[in-house]
């Protein structure tokens, strides 16, 4: 069974590098992981267009594109413990999953953007959307998570 489960991610992993969602040098297995469960989930759930997510990973947030918020809102709760109820980061998680691809240094900012997100009036969505336009802005671009 163990085998099966490892030889499963393994072609999942294959298949979407194959399509140029992940880079193997950057992300390590776990972190890998979540990137293709998450980036599926939320596409097909948000229905947002390919051209919106790549804008993003070159700083381009459209605040008039509910899809793409909703995308970036989809991608964050959709990772395994990294907000509570309040949507406020699980530094541990935040640490675990920038070690992985060796950006600790910018944890802070990461905690920080999504402090500063919280106390802005608006939807967890929006709040979310905010956070992620802060990180864009402060963290290194090779340090900067979107899939």
């Amino acid at each position: 069974m163990k085998l099966l489960a490892s030889t499963s991610i393994l072609v999942i992993l294959l298949i979407s590098s194959s399509f140029g969602l992940i880079d193997y040098k950057r992300f390590g297995k776990k972190f890998t992981a979540l990137i293709y469960r998450s980036h599926r989930l939320c596409k097909d759930t948000t229905g947002v267009s390919q051209q919106l997510i790549d804008g993003v990973k070159v700083g381009q947030f459209p605040d008039n594109e509910p899809s793409i918020q909703s995308y970036t809102f989809c991608l964050w709760a959709a990772t395994d413990g990294l907000f509570d109820d309040n949507y406020k980061f699980n530094k541990d998680v935040v640490n675990d999953y920038l070690s992985e691809i060796n950006a600790i240094q910018d944890a802070d900012k990461y905690l920080t953007c999504n402090e500063n997100a919280l106390k802005l009036d608006g939807t967890p969505t929006y709040k979310v959307w905010e956070m992620e336009k802060c990180i864009y802005k402060n963290v290194p671009t090779e340090n900067f998570i979107y899939f």
